[in-house]
């Protein structure tokens, strides 16, 4: 994923579509990092004996949503 930031921003010599490039990787990045965070809440959840669920997004927008318990 971070490869691709390069290749775009090499690949067009604007400022512009550098920034863009950059931005839509950092969403793309912040996204995983919330699915990490719910994932360890969830888990942490789970070892205290409380059913959860949690939502994941990825870097597309799609949603999946995922049921633990015990």
């Amino acid at each position: 994923m971070i490869n691709m930031i390069f290749q775009c921003a090499i690949a067009d010599e604007s400022d512009a579509v550098k920034r863009l490039c950059i931005l839509s990787e950092f969403i793309m990045l912040r996204r995983f990092l919330d699915n990490i965070q719910a994932l360890v809440r969830t888990v942490k959840l789970n070892q205290l004996g409380i059913e959860g669920s949690i939502e994941f997004v990825d870097a597309y927008g799609s949603n999946m949503h995922v049921s633990m318990g015990n």
